[in-house]
C-alpha cells in the first residue's frame, strides 16, 4: 500500500514523500497513532531507529578500544561496581569537584 504523507504542518521544514507499506504494518500504525498521526508517529519511529543505528555505528567505532588486560580492576560485576563507588568517593570528597 502506497502512502503520501505529509506533517500537519508541512511547509519548509517537511517534505511530503511517498512510502509503500505492507497492509498489516499500517494497521499497527493507524491502531497506535491514528490515521491523521502518521506522519508524526512514523516520523518519530525514524528519528528512533537513526539515533539506534548512530549509536550502533558508534559502538563498532569503540569496541575493543579497552583491553581487559589492561583493567583488572573490571574483571566481574562486582569489580566494576566497587570501582565505580570508589571513584564517586573519590569525586565527593574531592573539594574541586562540584555538584551540578
Amino acid at each position: 500500500m502506497a502512502l503520501t504523507l505529509t506533517h500537519p504542518t508541512a511547509g519548509p521544514a517537511n517534505t511530503p514523500v511517498v512510502l509503500t507499506l505492507p497492509p498489516d504494518l499500517l494497521a499497527e500504525v493507524d491502531a497506535l497513532a491514528g490515521a491523521r498521526g502518521r506522519s508524526r508517529f512514523i516520523e518519530e519511529a525514524t528519528r528512533a531507529a537513526l539515533r539506534r543505528e548512530r549509536l550502533r555505528a558508534m559502538h563498532r567505532t569503540v569496541a575493543g578500544a579497552l583491553r581487559a588486560e589492561d583493567y583488572p580492576e573490571w574483571a566481574t560485576d562486582e569489580d566494576v561496581v566497587a570501582w565505580v563507588q570508589r571513584s564517586r568517593a573519590e569525586e565527593s570528597s574531592d573539594p574541586a569537584v562540584t555538584p551540578d
